[in-house]
């Protein structure tokens, strides 16, 4: 359990500077695909000092070039839905992800399905609806619509990269021989997300007076400092998660118990710290309906 909550804390501590740079920089144009780099290149470093780097089959290179567009297109949408939303709610949205990946373990490898799969998928996209923001929200906050497609389309996203987990862990219950290195796979994933990341910055074109703002003077090492919480953060997060499974902690407790509690801790950071969620019914039920669904939907019997 102790790889458990090492995933657990690494994944909190790359929240924290993610929402700061939307609060600090958020309005500098090209800012978000900036952290974003940011944050594969110090999680690829973090990786590469595993020791685990290697060539793998072309199949597998596969694997995690679909790991790294994923990864990249999942951090950046929640870096926009935390820069114009709330921390909790797109710690939610995020980790509801789980959805998808349910929906393809019972289409794919037929799955058992039970009432308390029902109830928990029930549950998760009754918490899609009730984020979906209301015409008053709306004339109140015109990012909310911004935020809710930046946060579904995380959503969908993550959900990708959970199905992705989850061929590599069928390949891995396969022939000895053809088993994938974890942490090679994380390496060349994260190493793709980056090489994808330049290439979109070279049409992007990020202004140099971004780079000028976050690089220069007070801001360089702050904006250092939180690229390497955010990039050690999240591969941390996930090493810790395959370590906890490796070691014979089913994936049905990891999973669901890590975004458990990710979604819970975010949650009282937005109502403790950055009081951007006001306690309400709706809010309360939401994040009940959440935190259950993801835990149900993972219980088979």
């Amino acid at each position: 359990m102790i790889f458990i909550f090492f995933s657990i804390l690494s994944h909190s501590a790359m929240n924290i500077p993610n929402k700061e740079m939307g609060r600090r920089f958020g309005t500098l144009k090209g800012s978000t695909l900036i952290q974003d780099f940011s944050i594969v290149f110090w999680a690829s470093i973090v990786m590469l000092c595993t020791g685990a780097f290697a060539v793998p089959e072309p199949r597998f290179i596969l694997l995690s070039l679909a790991f790294g567009m994923l990864y990249l297109s999942t951090m950046f949408l929640h870096l926009m839905a935390i820069k114009t939303g709330t921390l909790g709610d797109s710690t939610m949205m995020i980790n509801l992800g789980l959805f998808l990946s349910a929906l393809y373990g019972i289409f794919v490898y037929n799955d058992k399905v039970t009432i308390l799969t029902g109830i928990g998928m029930a549950c998760m996209l009754a918490v899609i609806f009730l984020s979906m923001p209301s015409k008053s929200e709306r004339k109140e906050n015109p990012n909310k619509v911004i935020w809710f497609l930046a946060a579904l389309g995380s959503l969908i996203c993550n959900g990708g990269l959970s199905i992705v987990k989850r061929i590599v862990a069928e390949f891995n219950k396969g022939d000895v021989s053809e088993t994938i290195d974890m942490k090679n796979y994380l390496i060349w994933g994260y190493a793709f997300a980056g090489v994808i990341c330049l290439i979109t910055a070279l049409f992007a074109r990020p202004p140099k007076t971004t780079f000028k703002t976050l690089y220069t003077g007070k801001n360089l090492p702050i904006v250092l400092l939180f690229g390497l919480i955010a990039g050690a953060g999240t591969a941390g997060g996930n090493l810790f998660q395959m370590m906890a499974i490796s070691h014979g902690v089913s994936s049905a407790i990891v999973y669901p118990v890590c975004a458990g509690s990710l979604i819970t801790i975010g949650w009282l950071m937005s109502v403790i710290y950055y009081k951007d969620i006001k306690i309400t019914v709706k809010n309360v039920i939401s994040l009940i309906l959440c935190v259950a669904g993801i835990v149900v939907t993972q219980i088979k019997i």
